[in-house]
């Protein structure tokens, strides 16, 4: 997972900022899926541990020229960039941030 990567590079001493991105999992939406279940939903441990660590966020604006400003606001660290083996798609809105 992205996380895993992320403490990877941590412990190779990778301070640089970093975005991790993922997909929703019903235990972040507990106080609306379980009624829907009728049942409690488990936290896997994976996410338990990320939701334990502390969050940054910034308001963005859902534009991607908003998104190339903020990344070329915050230089990469010099590091290699690992060559994708997967895609991302990225949906945007029209409400602004």
């Amino acid at each position: 997972t992205a996380m895993c990567v992320l403490d990877r590079l941590r412990a190779r001493d990778d301070q640089a900022p970093w975005a991790v991105v993922a997909t929703a999992h019903a235990a972040k939406f507990a106080s609306v899926v379980e009624p829907l279940a009728e049942r409690p939903i488990a936290v896997p441990r994976a996410l338990a541990l990320m939701l334990e660590r502390p969050a940054q966020a910034e308001p963005l604006a859902a534009d991607a020229t908003a998104l190339a400003a903020w990344l070329h606001g915050h230089p990469a660290s010099p590091r290699p960039v690992p060559r994708s083996r997967g895609r991302l798609d990225v949906q945007t809105s029209d409400i602004p941030a």
